[in-house]
C-alpha cells in the first residue's frame, strides 16, 4: 500500500507530552482496518497505528469516507483546515468556498 504523500507533523492522539511524526507508509490488515506508519523524529524505527489515534496536520490532502448524511460526499477530497476541538471534528476545505466539519473516521489519506 503506498501513500501519495508523506504527512509531516502528524500527532499521536492522548500521548503527554505530545509527539509528532512523519507518516511513511501504510497498509491494510486482513479485517479492513487501515494502519499508517509513524516516524517519530530523530528515531530510525516505525510505530504503526490507526487513523483514529492520529491528529493529521492543516493541508493534508484527504479522501472522504463513511458518510450517510452527505453520501455523495464520499469518495471525493478535500484539504484539511484546521481542527475544532470544541466540536472533534477536521474542518476541511472541498473548495476555496466550501468547507465542512467531518469526524476523524471520515477521513483517511490520499493513498
Amino acid at each position: 500500500h503506498n501513500l501519495l504523500q508523506m504527512v509531516d507533523n502528524a500527532e499521536l492522539q492522548n500521548h503527554e507530552p505530545p509527539i509528532a511524526g512523519t507518516i511513511v507508509n501504510s497498509r491494510v490488515e486482513d479485517d479492513g482496518t487501515v494502519q499508517f506508519a509513524l516516524q517519530f523524529h530523530g528515531t530510525p524505527e516505525l510505530t504503526w497505528v490507526t487513523r483514529d489515534k492520529l491528529r493529521l496536520p492543516n493541508r493534508t490532502l484527504v479522501k472522504i469516507i463513511g458518510l450517510r448524511t452527505k453520501p455523495a460526499l464520499n469518495g471525493s477530497t478535500a484539504t484539511i483546515d484546521s481542527w475544532d476541538d470544541a466540536a472533534g471534528r477536521y474542518v476541511v476545505a472541498r473548495s476555496a468556498t466550501e468547507r465542512i466539519k467531518l469526524r476523524p473516521v471520515n477521513v483517511t489519506i490520499m493513498q
